[in-house]
């Protein structure tokens, strides 16, 4: 921006007078103490990671020994056990590197829709009518969850032939991964909805609050961690667990916090409930016509042939239920 702004052709100076010296560098210094905060918000979350890093295998080791009688019992635990030399970390690197690898997909579609919606709510959030902001949080809960409801349950139903189809040579991880991904992709929407509301604070130019609800939630997971995975019947299910508990915390921690500093009501529940109940909708017609289908076609086949009539299951009651509003 410096070196532009010397451009006598340059769009900067075209719009209006040219900056002095000292008016640019309150700009870029204005600049960078607002991306410091979000640098350092995304280094925080890698505490999410971290968290796990240190529970899960340390955890899993401690209830394959505590819990020995449940391990031997169990046809997959004990089948691990006897395969694998470091039972810990096979089940981290089934939940880092197989979990967290498929759920992410889902989960990258909801940023889209934050960042998109950032620039209108940060207009709204300047011109200071609390009604403008109210209307831009509207569109960005039901813009967040029209898109990420089907997704995470059609995944949360599908978790086990999903895996199947991206690791076919994998069946033991397959088996251990297919319930965690489920748990954690049906509290997907939480975490989203958490990401949409945070951006109402970046744009009110507060950029601290989300980094101490992300730090929150990264010891939050790792106390649940310790509870949750040393039930040898939950294992890295716990895990799963563990990150929707927390992101549901820190949801409704946030929400709270939008309510009492800015006076807007995000309607996260009011504006949620049709695409949840639509994408439930959908889901028991995936999980339906895949049972169907499986019997007669291919993994791969019949999760398309499932997913096409969960879609239109998914939309048609979406559109009803609108209808419904609207005419109400």
């Amino acid at each position: 921006m410096l070196i532009r702004s010397r451009r006598r052709s340059d769009s900067f100076n075209s719009a209006g007078r040219k900056l002095t010296g000292d008016e640019l560098f309150r700009v870029c210094r204005d600049i960078f103490i607002k991306a410091l905060p979000i640098s350092l918000g995304a280094a925080a979350s890698n505490l999410l990671s971290l968290a796990d890093m240190l529970t899960i295998s340390n955890c899993i080791d401690l209830s394959a020994n505590i819990f020995d009688g449940y391990w031997s019992e169990n046809a997959v635990l004990s089948q691990i056990r006897d395969n694998c030399s470091g039972v810990g970390n096979f089940m981290y690197g089934c939940y880092a590197g197989i979990i967290m690898s498929v759920y992410m997909l889902a989960a990258a579609a909801s940023g889209v829709v934050a960042r998109c919606a950032l620039p209108r709510l940060a207009y709204a959030a300047e011109s200071g009518k609390t009604e403008d902001t109210a209307h831009e949080m509207k569109l960005l809960i039901k813009g967040t969850s029209v898109i990420t409801a089907p997704l995470t349950v059609f995944m949360a139903v599908l978790s086990e032939p999903i895996l199947r189809v991206l690791y076919p040579s994998r069946t033991l991880e397959v088996s251990v991964s297919a319930v965690p991904l489920a748990v954690l992709s049906a509290g997907g929407l939480a975490a989203a909805l958490l990401g949409a509301v945070c951006v109402v604070f970046h744009a009110y130019g507060d950029f601290g609050f989300p980094i101490k609800v992300t730090l929150a939630g990264g010891a939050m997971k790792l106390v649940f961690n310790v509870l949750f995975i040393t039930a040898p019947f939950l294992n890295i299910s716990g895990a799963a667990i563990s990150a929707v508990l927390s992101n549901v915390l820190c949801l409704i921690w946030a929400v709270t916090a939008v309510r009492k500093r800015f006076g807007i009501r995000t309607g996260c529940i009011r504006y949620t409930i049709p695409s949840v109940f639509a994408a439930i909708s959908g889901g028991v017609g995936v999980y339906l016509f895949y049972r169907g289908f499986s019997g007669h076609f291919g993994t791969l086949v019949s999760m398309v042939m499932a997913l096409l009539p969960g879609a239109v299951i998914y939309a048609l009651v979406l559109y009803i239920y609108d209808s419904a509003d609207c005419a109400a």
